[in-house]
């Protein structure tokens, strides 16, 4: 038995008194390398150690967490969220799950984490620097950062749930521009990580990175029309994140501020669409084998052929609609469950991007999206960042000071092509994502 799952196991063995206790415990030893103007800016080890606890009575719910995994005052804090519970309001959804079958997945650890060093850290972060900057000396590295953590977690409960996993994850990212005299590029990132230290890629994410940015050299002003679009991967999941996942939240759903509330069964997007979050995906930075309440987290598909399957839940919400928990419970150890997806994946087509390209003839290849989306209204808008001009069925040039407009659940429906080719995006999440053609959108030129 892990020393985590000890010490929760005494810890509820010491509990006394009525109340259902849920342990949330987080032991994190991380390296972080900053990076700022193409130099290193700070580094420095850390450990951190977290512990959130749940108390319900009588339906009464209390919390209260500990930077600590010091017995006195994990103690000390259980009784402060044991006060918190019988003076909160009941609420009959307030539950703590029982026990469900977990499997334990592989690949989460390297073991090669226990002699990574923050000097290992160090190069990787130079290494980046120096393939950046090797690569086209017009580019210029503004920010960015390397890290490494050794994270194990437990979760246990007076229920019967006793969970436990270690993990290892190695992340890093860049952000950048170029400049040609007096001409600046847009300015990108890119990220990168892996599970196992044989997967770090930094020179790799650095060469996209500056690849990127020096493409969009030479940019020139666009036309306003409506037209179609072609998203890229990380624009894409740009717009999923903000547009469509938070709808599909069970708690959305319950509070009555979700647009697709009744829609399981009905189809939300073209038949082209079908979108997966997987706790075991190769090679995934989100697999996880429970969730933030030590449920087990089976592949869901969320929308198969345009058609919505399911909301993500947890405990809470599951239990308040009345319906199967997802096993989406996510978040630290400082606050109460909330709802995450772990990774995200859409489904590829058949098509090349260089086929739908050839299809256009007045359209913008869409790098990223900077803007606003209203997940109720799934009305969004805001620049076009690394936009590629396309006419007749060639792309021409960059675009600068372009905006874009539309409907995100009207895009989804609006879907007519979907690349072959699915590439990695890293924004809070893993995501897994293609290139997808959208039929009708507003684009304006500034």
């Amino acid at each position: 038995m892990s020393e985590l799952l000890e010490l929760g196991e005494r810890i509820l063995g010491k509990a006394e008194g009525s109340g259902e206790i849920e342990l949330y415990m987080v032991s994190d030893r991380s390296t972080d390398v900053t990076i700022q103007r193409s130099e290193i800016n700070m580094s420095r080890f850390h450990v951190k150690e977290l512990i959130g606890i749940r108390v319900l009575h009588d339906n009464r719910l209390g919390f209260a967490s500990v930077n600590s995994l010091d017995e006195s005052l994990i103690l000390e804090k259980l009784d402060e969220a044991r006060s918190l519970a019988r003076h909160s309001l009941e609420d009959e959804n307030n539950v703590i799950p029982s026990p469900g079958k977990v499997s334990h997945l592989e690949g989460l650890y390297d073991p090669g984490i226990t002699d990574f060093t923050l000097d290992d850290s160090l190069a990787y972060a130079q290494l980046f620097i120096d393939s950046a900057l090797e690569t086209d000396a017009r580019f210029s590295l503004s920010d960015g950062f390397f890290s490494s953590h050794d994270t194990e977690r437990a979760v246990v409960s007076t229920l019967g749930t006793g969970e436990c996993e270690r993990s290892s994850l190695f992340l890093y990212m860049g952000m950048g521009m170029a400049v040609q005299g007096e001409e600046i590029s847009n300015l990108d990132a890119r990220a990168g990580g892996s599970r196992d230290i044989d997967g770090i890629r930094v020179e790799e994410v650095a060469g996209k990175l500056v690849e990127s940015t020096v493409g969009t050299l030479g940019a020139e002003r666009g036309e306003s029309f409506r037209g179609p679009g072609i998203l890229s991967p990380s624009c894409l999941g740009d717009m999923l994140l903000s547009g469509l996942m938070v709808p599909l939240k069970g708690n959305r759903v319950l509070k009555g501020m979700s647009p697709l509330a009744d829609m399981v069964g009905e189809r939300i997007a073209s038949p082209g669409f079908t979108l997966r979050d997987s706790s075991n995906m190769p090679h995934g930075l989100g697999n996880r084998s429970f969730d933030r309440e030590g449920m087990p987290t089976p592949e869901l598909t969320i929308v198969d052929g345009g058609i919505l399957m399911s909301h993500l839940h947890n405990s809470y919400t599951s239990h308040a609609l009345k319906v199967p928990n997802t096993g989406h419970a996510s978040g630290g150890p400082r606050s109460v469950p909330v709802i995450a997806p772990s990774n995200l994946v859409m489904e590829p087509g058949d098509s090349s991007l260089e086929s739908m390209v050839r299809d256009i003839p007045r359209g913008i290849l869409i790098n990223r999206f900077s803007g606003e989306i209203d997940p109720v209204s799934g009305n969004f808008s805001g620049v076009v960042k690394g936009g590629k001009f396309v006419r007749e069925g060639e792309i021409k040039h960059p675009l600068k000071n372009m905006m874009v407009s539309g409907n995100i659940f009207h895009m989804l429906k609006g879907i007519s092509g979907v690349s072959k080719d699915v590439r990695r995006v890293l924004n809070n999440i893993h995501m897994e994502l293609p290139y997808v053609l959208v039929d009708d959108l507003s684009f304006t030129s500034g």
